[in-house]
Order: structure tokens, then C-alpha cells, then sequence
């Protein structure tokens, strides 16, 4: 999951995205139970390292309602050149292609919302002393 609490699973049609990774999970749970494990779905993640870092950036438009698709996509491309051109260190843009919402995540959160497209740019951060 995301920190945007998008769960990005190209599978997932209809569900909400953190309702998806449950049911996955709770059919993990059964399928341990049928193959005669005693250990809980815990045991699953056991070995894998907590993330450096996880941070979610958000950005709030004022604008008009019937500009803020445009500054909202003139938001993203000018913050994804800045990280481009390296301009903030250890910033590059996630480009891993296995999103099915490939283009940035725009979110409207006035009191009358108006329709939007998402767009989600996922962006890693590296540190140079632990290289990751």
C-alpha cells in the first residue's frame, strides 16, 4: 500500500483498494488453515525490512473549480522536472510501470467537487549512505 492509501493491484477492478489487500489476505488465512498451518498471517511478512521512509505529499489547488485540472497537471509536470533535472538530491521519479494508474493521483477535496482525473507519480527518495 501506498501512502496515499492506494493499493495499486492491477487484479483489483471493484473494491476499494484497502478492502482488496484484505479479502487477499483473509484467503491467505484460509489457505494456511487448509494446508494445516498453526502460524498466523503475520508469519507472511516476518522477514521483510520496515521501509526507510514513507511520506505523503499532498498538494491543495486554489483555483477555480473549472481550472483546477489544468493547475493541478501544471503542478505535477513542474514538480516531476524539478525532481528530473535533480534539483532536489536523493529524488527520482518511480517509473516502475506496474501502477495501473500511471499518471498521477489529483485529488479534489472541495466542498463541491468537481470531476477530475487521477493521476498518481510515485517518487523514491535514496539515501546516499545506506544507498537505498
Amino acid at each position: 500500500m501506498e501512502t496515499s492509501r492506494h493499493g495499486a493491484v492491477t487484479e483489483n477492478h471493484y473494491l476499494d483498494d484497502a478492502a482488496y489487500i484484505v479479502v487477499k489476505i483473509m484467503i491467505e488465512m484460509v489457505r494456511m488453515r487448509l494446508a494445516g498451518s498453526n502460524e498466523c498471517i503475520d508469519s507472511l511478512i516476518k522477514d521483510l525490512k520496515e521501509p526507510l521512509e514513507a511520506l505523503g505529499l499532498r498538494m491543495n489547488i486554489l483555483s477555480e473549480p473549472r481550472d483546477a485540472i489544468g493547475k493541478g497537471i501544471e503542478a505535477i509536470a513542474t514538480f516531476s522536472q524539478y525532481i528530473e533535472e535533480v534539483k532536489l538530491k536523493g529524488w527520482e521519479l518511480d517509473s516502475c510501470g506496474e501502477c495501473w494508474v500511471i499518471e498521477g493521483c489529483i485529488m479534489d477535496s472541495n466542498d463541491h467537487q468537481s470531476a477530475i482525473d487521477a493521476h498518481m507519480y510515485r517518487v523514491k527518495v535514496r539515501d546516499e549512505e545506506s544507498g537505498e
